[in-house]
């Protein structure tokens, strides 16, 4: 193979592990971005930020770790995914400094609806106080940002909403928890891979249906 035909073949096996290196960034930022928007429920504003932070840091530590790429003969998988690690280290590590999402001091039950019977409120406390009441549980991810911060928002919003623990006032109505339970929204399907007491079987669902109208009327 004369000189010029290696150059050429040099080139071109550059290119293909390049282009696999960067189809393997692409994946992971796709997958990451997917994670924290629909599962974990972090904004997509601060998710893309969060992305951004991370394909940027990646990119610096690549060319402080092995240089120019293309000095380097192109970029590699292995690179990749050793500069992609090393920046996500700095990156989580960073926010973990960002004290929001942190106080989990629960207020206290101010009000509570006039319950049916208790088996009404078992079932509204499995399936809803754990982010419609004062009775939140944080267990210790719940400290883990950028975890911490979907998850305060998102408890914040449902105390807004409606909270069984200050009712007065936050109250609801039967007619929207049940529209809420029947449609697959509540509780969310993202809440209940960690909280198996909260999948509800088809007749608890009717059972909490029916108890929340002799409550609330309606």
């Amino acid at each position: 193979m004369s000189e010029p035909e290696r150059a050429d073949d040099d080139l071109r096996q550059a290119a293909r592990r390049s282009a696999a290196a960067l189809t393997l960034a692409g994946l992971a930022a796709a997958a990451f971005a997917v994670a924290f928007i629909v599962i974990v429920g972090l904004g997509p504003g601060l998710t893309f930020a969060l992305l951004a932070a991370l394909l940027v840091l990646a990119a610096l530590g690549y060319r402080v770790l092995f240089g120019s790429p293309r000095r380097a003969g192109g970029i590699t998988v292995g690179r990749t995914a050793m500069a992609g690690a090393l920046a996500t280290l700095v990156v989580f590590g960073a926010i973990q400094a960002i004290p929001y999402g942190r106080d989990h001091t629960n207020p206290p039950v101010v009000s509570e609806p006039a319950w049916d019977s208790p088996r009404t409120r078992e079932l509204a406390a499995a399936a809803c106080f754990l982010c419609h009441s004062n009775d939140t549980q944080w267990p210790g991810y719940t400290n883990i940002a950028p975890i911490s911060w979907a998850l305060t928002d998102h408890i914040l919003t449902a105390r807004d909403t409606f909270n069984f623990s200050d009712w007065e006032d936050y109250p609801t109505s039967a007619r929207l928890i049940e529209a809420a339970i029947r449609d697959g929204r509540m509780p969310p399907w993202n809440f209940r891979l960690l909280h198996p007491e909260a999948r509800l079987t088809v007749a608890e669902k009717e059972e909490l249906i029916a108890g929340m109208r002799a409550t609330l009327g309606g």
